[in-house]
């Protein structure tokens, strides 16, 4: 749905608006600012490029790393995913891209950036559990997350 009409900030905000009507609450909300800050998080890791400046200019991305020529796409990618893709190429280029991101962090910082990744995802702390429920035939599936 990111339209190249809009800006990062502008596609925050309406991503934000429209994520808290769906759980039946307005822009003046209080939980409206840090819905507009997640989203522009996770827009600026899909992007990989840095936002903080270095003697006033931005960080460039750094070019991709050149991987093996015997590099297999199905040893780091599900075949799940590999079926979706357009391509093993674009995979490729895209597992390429990523590592040209965190090539240069240094163990520590390459595991933050992992976490909070991680943190990023919408699922992150929803716990499951396969339960039956009293007279209940066959067993459920149920999640529980904090809120």
């Amino acid at each position: 749905l990111k339209d190249a009409c809009f800006k990062e900030h502008q596609y925050a905000r309406w991503m934000a608006a429209c994520r808290l009507a769906s759980r039946g609450k307005s822009m003046a909300d209080a939980s409206y600012q840090p819905e507009v800050d997640s989203i522009k998080k996770l827009l600026q890791m899909q992007s990989g490029v840095s936002t903080g400046s270095q003697n006033g200019l931005n960080k460039k991305k750094s070019p991709a790393v050149q991987l093996p020529p015997d590099f297999n796409v199905d040893e780091f990618v599900s075949q799940r995913y590999i079926r979706r893709a357009r391509s093993k190429q674009s995979l490729q280029q895209r597992i390429s891209d990523a590592h040209s991101n965190v090539k240069n962090l240094s163990c520590t910082e390459a595991k933050l950036q992992y976490i909070r990744a991680w943190e990023a995802l919408p699922e992150h702390g929803t716990h499951y559990f396969v339960v039956r429920f009293r007279g209940g035939r066959k067993p459920e599936l149920i999640g529980v997350a904090f809120n």
